[in-house]
């Protein structure tokens, strides 16, 4: 049997330095639609899709209706550009452990990695490519045009099995991400989910949400390559 597991970016395998996303967010929708953004505005980024939060700001400042698609790609790519700028390795860092776990379960035969991340597609890319673990992932699912992250795990899925033959289930399949929004995802899609306390979530606030593993870091992979396995 194969099994599939899907992995959140931000918090989970990587880092962005606090403080780097929300001024980007902020000047792409000044440049396309107009207005600008209250700076101090606090903004809950940690398990969200890029689509909620902006349709959240937007919702804040009474936008008028829905954005259309084609301004929301033109915020995109002024987002994506302004990334391209910024991100270095003061900006972004991979997470302790990583690299290892990832060529880990890269090497099993019997395991398929793939994403499940609230960025739009283009930013979780560049992202992965510029700390150099986009090796590591041929699909996924992301958040150009998701309100919430309910349903990632399952457009992940469709997915894999598109690419691979229908061989996985949602039963041999696990989220892992830094956030309760990933375990909520993982148990909403009858999945399993594995919890890190990496990003901006503790782990005993994370315990609340009862995943089938959690951890404080992935500093000792071989130990979480083992749980994750256990755990089908």
């Amino acid at each position: 049997m194969k099994y599939l597991i899907l992995f959140d970016i931000d918090g989970t395998i990587v880092n962005l330095k606090k403080g780097v996303a929300a001024p980007v967010f902020f000047k792409a929708i000044k440049e396309v639609l107009g207005f600008e953004i209250n700076p101090n505005i606090h903004i809950d980024f940690a398990g969200r899709t890029d689509y909620g939060i902006l349709t959240y700001l937007l919702k804040t400042y009474n936008f008028p209706g829905t954005i259309e698609h084609e301004l929301l790609e033109d915020i995109y790519n002024k987002i994506y550009e302004d990334f391209k700028n910024i991100l270095s390795v003061d900006s972004i860092r991979i997470l302790d452990g990583v690299p290892t776990l990832l060529e880990l379960l890269s090497q099993n035969n019997e395991l398929k990695l793939g994403l499940v991340t609230g960025n739009f597609k283009k930013n979780a890319l560049l992202k992965l490519e510029m700390c150099g673990l986009d090796k590591y992932f041929s699909f996924g699912a992301f958040g150009d045009f998701l309100p919430n992250r309910l349903d990632l795990p399952k457009i992940a899925l469709q997915n894999a099995n598109s690419m691979n033959g229908n061989i996985f289930k949602n039963t041999n399949t696990i989220v892992i991400g830094d956030t309760h929004r990933d375990i909520q995802s993982a148990q909403h899609n009858k999945m399993k989910s594995l919890a890190v306390a990496t990003g901006g979530s503790q782990y005993l606030e994370l315990l609340k949400f009862n995943p089938d593993a959690i951890f404080e870091s992935f500093d000792n992979p071989s130990n979480v390559y083992n749980t994750i396995l256990s755990l089908f």
